[in-house]
Formats: C-alpha cells, structure tokens, sequence
C-alpha cells in the first residue's frame, strides 16, 4: 500500500504544473482535470484539483482521495487476491464552498469456488473550502443545531432503509435487524441533498455491491 500511496502522490504533486488553462474545467469552487492510475489491474480514474486560491488546500483534497483510492485498492486486493477492475467517479457538487465526489467501482472477484464475480463499490467524499472532509458527524452536529433529526443516527438511517426496501429500490439482506451508523458513507448533490452509501453485505446481500438512500 506504501508503495501505490507514495507513487500516487507524486503524480499528483506534479499535476498542477503540468496542466494548461485550456484542460481546466472552470467550477465555482475547484477546477478539476480527470487523472488515471492503473494498480495491479485495477484502473482508477478520479479528480484532481488543479488549480486553486490556497494551494495547501489544494494538496491535500487531491492526497485524501489519492489515500482513498489506495486504501480501496489495497482492501480489495488483501480480501480478493487477483481482483481486476476499474474506478470511476462523478462531481456530484462542486459550489457553495463544497466538493462532493462519488467513486464508483466495479470489480472482478473470485468466490470461494474460483468462479469470477462482480462486485460494485462505491465511496463518497466531501470537502469544505478549507480541505477539511465532511463527515457525518458533522452532519449530524449541523442537524442538533438546527433542531432537526439526525440524518446519521441508526433511528433516521434504519427508516429511510427500510422504506427504500418497501418501495422495492433495494433489497435488504436476509436476517437484517439495524444499521451499523459508524459504518455510513455519503455524497451531497448539486442542491445539497444527501446520500447515503452502505458499503456491500450491510443492509443488502454481498453480491448487490453498495447501496445507496437518499436521506
């Protein structure tokens, strides 16, 4: 994982004085250029911020997602060993002093007979004009605030679950009882809705890949 981490953050070190104003995509908050790695069979491909007033800022928005990536990588490949496939995204917002990016991963895995299948990941990052990420905890600090429900507390995440499930948009995992609420990822759309994305196996079978709920 050192090794792809440090590769990954070289190349991403070097993008903002490689790229040309005319590659720019000109957003309200960041500009972006499209970047892609390929890992032991893995091809990812994910935004990098090119320019930027603060350029610290812009550092470490590009390594947390570099560090993301790898992260994934690394897991899928310590639990599948020979797992190929590719990583995707979309700029899900980019305004209002926000970043918010879904990955989107669909990869090759062998079952425990050796028989190749299919599995989608995705993750979601959101990070303020500061560089700092937005976390659900934060989420739910502005939602106490504000006097309104949790959106990350098992009681809101458990309801929005199973009313997606009741309205046929997934399907929960046969002897579900609750939501693991430390276990929640999300992205925000270009109107600040939430989504909520549940990692593969925890509120719908393995093989569905991650869920996501809007909340």
């Amino acid at each position: 994982m050192k090794k792809y981490l440090l590769v990954l953050l070289a190349v991403v070190m070097m993008i903002p004085s490689m790229v040309s104003a005319a590659e720019h995509k000109v957003v309200p908050t960041f500009k972006l250029q499209k970047t892609t790695q390929t890992m032991e069979g893995i091809k990812m491909s994910f935004p990098q911020v090119v320019e930027y007033k603060d350029a610290k800022v812009m550092h470490t928005v590009n390594a947390e997602m570099a560090k993301m990536l790898v992260q994934t990588a690394d897991f899928l490949h310590k639990n599948n060993p020979g797992a190929t496939g590719k990583v995707d995204y979309k700029v899900t917002l980019n305004h209002s002093t926000l970043l918010s990016v879904l990955f989107n991963g669909n990869f090759n895995i062998k079952d425990t007979n050796g028989k190749t299948e299919k599995l989608n990941i995705k993750n979601g990052m959101t990070f303020n004009n500061q560089g700092v990420r937005v976390m659900p905890k934060d989420i739910s600090a502005i939602n106490k605030i504000s006097n309104k429900p949790d959106m990350f507390g098992a009681d809101y995440l458990n309801a929005k679950v199973k009313a997606a499930a009741a309205a046929g948009k997934l399907t929960l995992k046969p002897g579900f009882k609750s939501v693991d609420a430390r276990a929640v990822d999300f992205y925000m759309d270009d109107t600040t809705n939430i989504f909520a994305i549940f990692a593969p196996g925890a509120v719908s079978p393995m093989e569905k890949g991650s869920v996501v709920v809007a909340l």
